[in-house]
Order: structure tokens, then C-alpha cells, then sequence
């Protein structure tokens, strides 16, 4: 797979900063709403699993499973004098890791090997990938006039949808990013490190 790299190249020496474990974009942003929904297509019992979507970002307070496909931007802590805008420029396509048993590296067996097939009765919503379920938003920290600084979010800080798109956008290969950068991370797994 191919990783953006969206930082300059002296950037990237004097900082060593980099895009790390991304495929399109630093930022996967989901909804709880949506992963409920995906939860509700599985038998009575069985949850899905949010690590298998790999977001760094899960927002909780959507009107409805997959509103996020509509937004082009969230902002965090907008009130406060550090917040943050990231852009959401394109879907999140999704493949067959969606049904792999993390534990042995195999098919999932039963429910957990069927989350694909699932997504692909009603979620094949992107003209650019067709044929492919749509599960999230990928985004970029937006440049606010040339300021890069870096800033710590938490569980629990306040987030809004920022602009909203009238329809949903198209997944295209190739990210053009003259002002987005990416500096924090915001993921949040336990067990990871």
C-alpha cells in the first residue's frame, strides 16, 4: 500500500514526523452510531469489533448510523482558543480485513467472518469505488494560518461537525494536501503499547 507522506521533506528530517499505519489519510473518523448498526446486522449477541474499522477518531451524538458520510469537517474544542479542524476529504473503502480474526490471522469464523458481506448489501454508497462498502471518513489536520502546533485531545472533549457536504464524495487514489498537516494522534487503544 502507499502512504502520503504530506510533510515537507526538511520537515520531516528536522521532525521526524510522518504519516505511520495510515492508508489515505492520519484520521479515520467513525461514528458509535454507525458501529451500533453494524452491531445490530450481526446475531443477538455478538458485537462488532471497533478495532477490525481501525478509527482513531469515534464520535458518539450522530443523529443516525452514517451521517458522517456527509461531513466535510469536525472541529475539537471549537469554543476554546486551541481548537482544531480536521477535513474529512474522502470515504473510508473497506476490504475483507473487516472479517479477519485478529487472534490467528485467519477468516473469522461464524459472524465475525461476515461484516463485509453485510456492509455490502446497503453501503456500496461511493461512485469512485462502487463495488466496495463505505465505513468512515478520512481527514487531515487543517493548517489555521501557518500555526502547527501541537495539541493534546482527550475522550470527552467536545467535537463538531464543522461543514457539511450535500452530497457524499467520491474516493479518489490520489489526495492533493497543500495546507492540511497531520501532528497529534489521537488514538486511544488499550492494550496497544
Amino acid at each position: 500500500s502507499y502512504v502520503p507522506n504530506i510533510l515537507k521533506d526538511d520537515e520531516v528530517k528536522e521532525n521526524n514526523e510522518g504519516i505511520t499505519f495510515a492508508d489515505c489519510a492520519p484520521y479515520l473518523v467513525v461514528t458509535q452510531e454507525s458501529i451500533d448498526d453494524v452491531t445490530e446486522r450481526l446475531v443477538e449477541g455478538v458485537q462488532a469489533d471497533v478495532t477490525k474499522f481501525r478509527p482513531n477518531i469515534v464520535l458518539e451524538g450522530a443523529t443516525s448510523a452514517y451521517e458522517e458520510d456527509f461531513w466535510g469537517a469536525i472541529s475539537i474544542l471549537p469554543e476554546s482558543d486551541h481548537s482544531m479542524d480536521i477535513v474529512l476529504t474522502q470515504n473510508c473503502i473497506r476490504c475483507q480485513s473487516l472479517d479477519i480474526d485478529y487472534t490467528t490471522g485467519a477468516f473469522g469464523k461464524g459472524e465475525e467472518g461476515t461484516v463485509l458481506k453485510k456492509l455490502m448489501r446497503d453501503r456500496r454508497v461511493d461512485q469512485g469505488k462502487k463495488y466496495s462498502p463505505v465505513f468512515g471518513r478520512y481527514g487531515f489536520l487543517a493548517d489555521k494560518n501557518g500555526s502547527l502546533a501541537t495539541q493534546m485531545v482527550k475522550i470527552g472533549d467536545e467535537v463538531r461537525v464543522s461543514k457539511k457536504n450535500e452530497n457524499r464524495t467520491r474516493f479518489c487514489t490520489y489526495i492533493r494536501s497543500h495546507t492540511l498537516v497531520s501532528l497529534i494522534v489521537l488514538a486511544d487503544w488499550p492494550g496497544l503499547m
